[in-house]
């Protein structure tokens, strides 16, 4: 008796075990071949199919389908066209079946429930945050995280309104000012309604959280301390144009934190001790802490990330720059000039160009940690003058994984590594480093591609196992995932 005990237990405990050959990539899949949840194929690039086997991928895009009653690429796998959402059931992330017989995640906004996510691409058929006012049924939408704030958490502004009331879109106050005192936790959006604004003084930011949302609003004036000054809070502007009059900055950002994303600034941003942020954005340039003008009071933070501006000055300053460029043949000023940092600071994925045979490039005094990497540095202007392409002052400074071609002799002042130069330059000491013609560097060298050409010597010529992930573009690096990174700004496909 206790052996067929023994023996039916072993039988149901091998009936609750499936094959390790099935799989299931969706809830219902998995139900209807008892899985008891997602379950991924095991074998080295197996994919699992329609019937729960694991099987090697058949296609990469629809074009790899050759099969005309099999058109579509779905998963990695041909499929014919679906005529019903019940035929996408298999189809992992794409239940909807569309009009032109493929399964997609979806069809119109009502498929998007993220709130980071809330559009469908009508080309790509996926949910994506918002880039624009339109998009979104409220028309507004705060770009920087891709969401469609609500009207419930708007104040609205209007040069037409008045300055009573809550500040409704249906009655909007007058002044930026007194918007900002209807704003709270639960509105914290304040939408300025009108494409034209005009600001005789400076608009003072005091104790403010939250988002500043333009509708591609141009923004004028003359306010001595600029269009802004940053007292305290922590705000986001985005969709605005900023025009101040000559010699006026767009804002003196003192204390609190400031971000411009998406925004365009023909004026230049001073830090006295707070915090700005350009994400996005395209700028004249920044000058933070004790660097003379307006500016002085020591002290400050900026980071910029994929943004495009002339340059910066700084000293006694925290600095993050990534993935922008700095573009002088307008002002044939020095893009970069960092007095002794306050931390360690991040000069990566960068593009430098000049068409001024005077102009330096890069000069920098920072603490030990401090790095300056797959950057590349262009001078435009075919004559070998007295430009100095890098120079760095106090602490080690880590110079690595670059391209300088900056068109003169003038040799680096800092310790390079695994860097291309140019061949009028001499070949500098360092581990790694490369001279070669910088016409064989670039796509387009004259009209400012600096994605590298096939057969550049940038390419596989970066340091062995650095730790950066993508490149000025956003592109993974290194590509193919194993091989060696480029140098440089960008990475070769």
């Amino acid at each position: 008796m206790q052996k067929l005990v023994f023996f039916a237990f072993v039988l149901a405990l091998a009936c609750t075990k499936h094959n390790p050959e099935a799989c299931c990539a969706t809830p219902d899949q998995c139900s209807m071949y008892g899985l008891g949840g997602i379950t991924p194929c095991e074998g080295t690039g197996q994919v699992c199919d329609t019937t729960g086997t694991c099987v090697m991928p058949q296609c990469t895009t629809s074009t790899d389908c050759t099969d005309p009653t099999m058109p579509f690429c779905e998963n990695q796998f041909c499929v014919a066209a679906c005529g019903s959402d019940g035929d996408c059931m298999a189809m992992a992330g794409k239940p909807f079946c569309a009009p032109s017989g493929a399964c997609e995640a979806c069809l119109d906004n009502s498929a998007c429930s993220m709130a980071d996510a809330p559009v469908c691409d009508g080309s790509a058929h996926a949910c994506r945050g918002c880039v624009a006012d339109s998009e979104c049924a409220s028309g507004i939408c705060l770009e920087s995280n891709g969401t469609c704030a609500d009207e419930s958490q708007t104040v609205f502004v209007d040069i037409l309104g008045h300055d009573t009331g809550t500040c409704t879109k249906a009655s909007p106050c007058h002044s930026m000012e007194y918007a900002f005192g209807q704003m709270s936790g639960a509105r914290n959006v304040l939408k300025v309604i009108p494409t034209m604004w005009s600001e005789p003084a400076t608009i003072q930011i005091q104790n403010v959280n939250g988002y500043i949302d333009g509708s591609t609003t141009t923004m004028s004036g003359n306010g001595s301390d600029g269009l802004f000054t940053m007292l305290s809070g922590n705000v986001t502007i985005t969709g605005f144009t900023f025009t101040p009059s000559v010699g006026i900055p767009v804002v003196d950002a003192r204390q609190g934190q400031i971000t411009f994303y998406g925004d365009t600034l023909t004026g230049n941003i001073n830090i006295n001790g707070g915090m700005a942020v350009l994400q996005h954005a395209a700028a004249v340039g920044v000058a933070c802490g004790d660097v003379g003008g307006p500016v002085t009071v020591p002290g400050g933070t900026i980071e910029v990330e994929r943004s495009t501006l002339s340059g910066i000055s700084t000293n006694h300053c925290a600095v993050t720059v990534k993935q922008s460029t700095f573009d002088d043949t307008s002002t044939n000023g020095d893009p970069i000039r960092l007095g002794s940092a306050t931390q360690p600071f991040t000069i990566e994925n960068n593009v430098f160009v000049s068409t001024d045979a005077f102009t330096d490039a890069v000069s920098m005094a920072g603490p030990s940690g401090s790095v300056f990497r797959f950057n590349t540095l262009v001078n435009l202007s075919g004559m070998d003058q007295t430009a100095q392409p890098l120079e760095c002052l106090g602490d080690p400074i880590e110079v690595s994984n670059n391209i300088v071609a900056w068109h003169t002799s003038t040799a680096p002042h800092c310790s390079l590594t695994y860097t291309l130069v140019d061949s009028i330059e001499a070949l500098p000491p360092g581990t790694g480093n490369l001279v070669g013609d910088a016409s064989t560097f670039f796509v387009d060298m004259a009209n400012k591609n600096f994605h590298l050409a096939p057969g550049s010597p940038a390419i596989g010529a970066a340091e062995p196992g650095v730790n950066v992930t993508v490149d000025h573009d956003g592109n993974p690096r290194p590509q193919p995932a194993g091989t060696n990174a480029d140098v440089g700004a960008f990475e070769a496909p």
